[in-house]
């Protein structure tokens, strides 16, 4: 059975969100993050979609403390399929609940890797909200 995740109510709303293009697999970046955050981000339970009778996985990897999300990263594509149709262009979105984790400095640092093309903060909307509930 899944183990459910509480995101506290004030967190829910307003997670960091952003969005990265990168040339590496998402178990990779999860590791980067990782070393450079001094977290510790596992796979989990891949995020599913559904449309026209089909099911689309994307890859799942998080933090979790005390049954509560602390980040999320959630591979952007999975197959031919997008997960938001308005960031196709984006390989992983990153979203911090954590207060201790947001920080000005996230996207600095990350921008620092080799490996990563672009990183950049994106706004919340619709969409995100639902993907938020759903995590």
């Amino acid at each position: 059975m899944a183990k459910k995740i509480v995101i506290p109510l004030e967190a829910k709303n307003e997670p960091d969100i952003y969005g990265v293009a990168a040339n590496i697999k998402a178990y990779s970046l999860s590791w980067l993050l990782n070393q450079r955050f001094k977290i510790n981000l596992a796979q989990g339970t891949s995020f599913i979609v559904s449309k026209a009778n089909r099911k689309f996985e994307f890859e799942v990897f998080s933090q979790d403390t005390q049954e509560v999300a602390d980040i999320k990263l959630i591979a952007s594509k999975a197959g031919n399929k997008a997960l938001h149709s308005k960031y196709k262009t984006i390989d992983f979105f990153i979203f911090i609940f954590s207060e201790k984790l947001k920080s000005t400095e996230f996207l600095k640092v990350v921008r620092e890797e080799a490996d990563i093309i672009a990183v950049f903060k994106l706004e919340n909307d619709k969409y995100f909200n639902k993907i938020i509930e759903q995590l």
